[in-house]
């Protein structure tokens, strides 16, 4: 037991320890904040590369027809084949770049607007989020609208972070 005190309080003495952590719940919004703001960062960076590869999908068609126009007009078939193949197998891995960019700005865009309704939560805004639970409400239990369990201005909308149907049925 007091090396297990020992082990919290290793480094500073036990007044500034426990100043210490509490400073770090006295205002434990900024780091919604600094990850809100992160991740907002994060979206605008993925859009400018959203936008990159459409410019690099269009080039590469615009490219492969002309050389393919190029060819043909030259009579040299097997190279208009092969810039063909080629341009394919190419738009072919940016388009695997560009959706693997779409997931990342899906799930930046998510976890972006998780802080965002935790910084609500914290200003005790959460009766304004639309899922209120409603469907969940067991009118035969004699404590479900006693409690305001389910409903507007809940505890569950206070505490509802899911965006999954399972996710919001196992809350």
């Amino acid at each position: 037991m007091e090396a297990e005190s020992r082990e919290l309080t290793r480094g500073c003495d036990g007044k500034n320890a426990f100043k210490k952590g509490m400073m770090g719940l006295k205002k434990p919004d900024r780091q919604y904040i600094g990850r809100k703001e992160h991740y907002q960062q994060l979206l605008l960076t993925l859009e400018k590369s959203f936008r990159k590869m459409i410019h690099y999908k269009l080039g590469v068609i615009l490219l492969g027809l002309i050389l393919i126009i190029f060819f043909i007009l030259k009579q040299k078939y097997f190279w208009s084949g092969g810039v063909f193949l080629s341009g394919m197998a190419l738009l072919i891995i940016i388009d695997i770049q560009h959706r693997q960019i779409e997931r990342h700005q899906k799930y930046a865009a998510i976890l972006r607007d998780l802080n965002e309704q935790a910084l609500w939560r914290f200003d005790k805004r959460w009766s304004s989020f639309p899922d209120t639970g409603e469907e969940f409400r067991d009118d035969g239990h004699p404590y479900s609208s006693d409690l305001d369990i389910f409903g507007k201005g809940s505890l569950f909308q206070w505490v509802n972070g899911c965006h999954t149907f399972l996710g919001r049925r196992r809350l």
